[in-house]
């Protein structure tokens, strides 16, 4: 028996990630006119920001993980969020080997600013949707599957 085809333009995660990206180049182009930084520095500041309510900062480990991007990409974007003083380091609690990343005031200003850019450029995409909430719950479904997917036992090698 002879495997299917593969089409690329077919392919689930390549298509996500071609969506993904493609929305993002787009917002960001925004946000690099107007403020000047890149990509990795506004997931920097979104994710932190996103944060800011719990109290303590993040390190760089944290940030990565949870923005799935590479530690030293974000240790190079939160080195140039510290010159452009948008945040702020301070000595990790448990570990003295990390450091704590916090938005400043003017990085708080900076992410409440793009932020609502960000909410105005997801409500104008979602005005194309004809059921918002049936993408909403693809969405989910899809999330929660790559989460089951990648635990362990979740997949076949």
């Amino acid at each position: 028996m002879t495997e299917p085809e593969f089409r690329l333009e077919a392919f689930l995660p390549y298509r996500l990630s071609v969506l993904a990206n493609r929305l993002s180049r787009r917002f960001a182009r925004e946000y690099q006119a107007e403020f000047g930084i890149s990509i990795h520095e506004w997931r920097a500041v979104a994710i932190l920001g996103a944060h800011r309510r719990n109290g303590a900062g993040l390190s760089v480990w944290e940030i990565a993980d949870r923005a799935a991007m590479d530690r030293v990409a974000v240790s190079r974007a939160v080195a140039l969020l510290s010159a452009k003083k948008l945040v702020a380091k301070s000595a990790h609690g448990d570990d003295g080997r990390l450091v704590d990343i916090s938005l400043t005031a003017a990085g708080i200003d900076l992410f409440d600013r793009i932020s609502a850019r960000g909410r105005a450029l997801e409500a104008g995409l979602l005005r194309h949707l004809d059921d918002p909430a049936s993408a909403e719950a693809a969405i989910s479904g899809l999330e929660q599957a790559v989460e089951r997917f990648l635990a362990p036992g979740g997949h076949e090698d």
